[in-house]
């Protein structure tokens, strides 16, 4: 199984929502990103609602109806999954009929039993490396961080800080609250049964970073160590769980809550050099 994480416990992170409001407010904070003056009533305007019927909705005054949804769900540019996540956290809130309500609320469940479900969208949060940096960046400096700082903290441009803010409101890792951000999740990993090309692209960053840093960065603020030796590749499972509890037991003693001014990464690799070790073809 391959893996990303950051807070490093092995966990999946929950991207499943039980109110489909939810998903509106997320929509509407992602929009702001780009324009803090965005309002909720240009917002109602843009899904096809009327500011007071929004508002209604956010305080649960009244519901949307399929139909609404289905115009709404449209409206917000929905993918396929979001789309049927969506309707059916409304049906299953405001369907007339109890069998309905029902009905709703059994596809939902049966949806998110299916195994890596979610990973579509998990793997989404690892599409740039300094997605996950902003996300840390987020918790060290209190939410007091914008587009301009997260830029000029992980040299990258403006536009690749936007990106980055939208992807995690949209994962629903991050939220803005009295203007500022505010992380949701204190542990996140993203897992998939197969290194798909993301995850494998993931793991190119971080190793073109590393590189990077065997210039950028004196030695007294990094380590880097190799080991070549023989191996029995029938152990290679043995050895992969024995690096995970390295990798948990690193974080556990030396992530800071207190005292923390900035944010490392620790890439850990165990990989054949010899055709023996069997390449995939």
């Amino acid at each position: 199984m391959s893996t990303a994480k950051t807070h490093a416990k092995t966990c999946f992170v929950d991207l499943q929502v039980e109110d489909y409001k939810e998903i509106l407010l997320a929509k509407f904070e992602t929009r702001r990103v780009s324009e803090p003056n965005y309002s909720l009533r240009r917002f109602a305007q843009a899904i096809g609602l009327t500011p007071s019927n929004l508002s209604d909705i956010f305080k649960g005054r009244c519901g949307l109806s399929l139909e609404g949804a289905i115009r709404v769900a449209e409206a917000l540019q929905l993918n396929e999954n979001e789309r049927q996540d969506f309707l059916d956290l409304v049906e299953s809130q405001h369907a007339r009929s109890q069998a309905d309500r029902a009905a709703a609320k059994r596809r939902l469940d049966e949806r998110r039993k299916r195994p890596f479900q979610n990973a579509a969208a998990e793997i989404s949060a690892i599409e740039h490396w300094y997605y996950l940096a902003a996300l840390e960046l987020v918790e060290l400096t209190n939410g007091q961080i914008d587009e301009q700082s997260l830029s000029e903290r992980l040299s990258i441009n403006r536009e690749q800080a936007r990106d980055a803010f939208v992807a995690l409101l949209n994962l629903r890792l991050i939220k803005l609250e009295n203007g500022r951000y505010v992380r949701l999740k204190n542990e996140f990993a993203v897992a998939a049964p197969t290194p798909s090309h993301r995850i494998q692209n993931y793991h190119r960053q971080m190793l073109q970073l590393a590189e990077g840093s065997l210039t950028r960065q004196p030695l007294k603020r990094r380590q880097f160590s190799s080991t070549v030796m023989t191996f029995d590749s029938k152990r290679i499972d043995e050895a992969k769980e024995f690096l995970a509890q390295v990798e948990d037991e690193f974080f556990r003693r030396f992530e800071a809550k207190d005292g923390a001014d900035c944010v490392y990464a620790l890439n850990l690799q165990l990989f054949g050099v010899d055709r023996q070790a069997g390449d995939q073809s």
